[in-house]
């Protein structure tokens, strides 16, 4: 939520921040607690099939109308990554996709992959990618 509120307060232009296919709507009350504007957020909501989701994604971020992107993707080819990761680039926008733990099995071109764990009190972030850094594990009391 801090990075989400500080890429609304510091972007040039009035840009996204779009959410495809979340499991669940958001909060309002809490985004705006955090000093998220509200009607800078996108919600978009694809067809059940994947092709639909990873449509929308790329999309969003090759229009450059976005600020951030987070995109929850059942599965995504390192091709179809890897595109999505040159859109993000190319149009100063921050993608995060929410992937299942099996997806950590496959190649990714994605800069940082994190992994995480929760449990009663704690919260485990495990760091399984980090370009020019040494993955590690970072433990957090709730």
């Amino acid at each position: 939520m801090p990075a989400l509120a500080l890429l609304c307060r510091n972007s040039r232009a009035k840009r996204w921040i779009v959410w495809v296919a979340p499991p669940f709507v958001p909060y309002a009350p809490a985004l705006l607690r955090h000093g998220i504007d509200l009607d800078r957020v996108l919600m978009v909501h694809p067809t059940s099939t994947k092709k639909d989701a990873l449509w929308a994604v790329e999309q969003v971020l090759r229009s450059g109308s976005s600020i951030a992107v987070l995109a929850w993707l059942k599965d995504a080819s390192d091709t179809v990554l890897r595109r999505l990761q040159l859109a993000a680039e190319e149009h100063d926008c921050w993608a995060v996709l929410f992937r299942p733990v099996e997806a950590l099995q496959q190649s990714s071109p994605a800069a940082l992959r994190v992994k995480l764990k929760g449990t009663v009190g704690k919260a485990r972030v495990e760091i399984v990618k980090c370009r020019g850094k040494r993955p590690g594990i970072v433990d957090l009391k709730l």
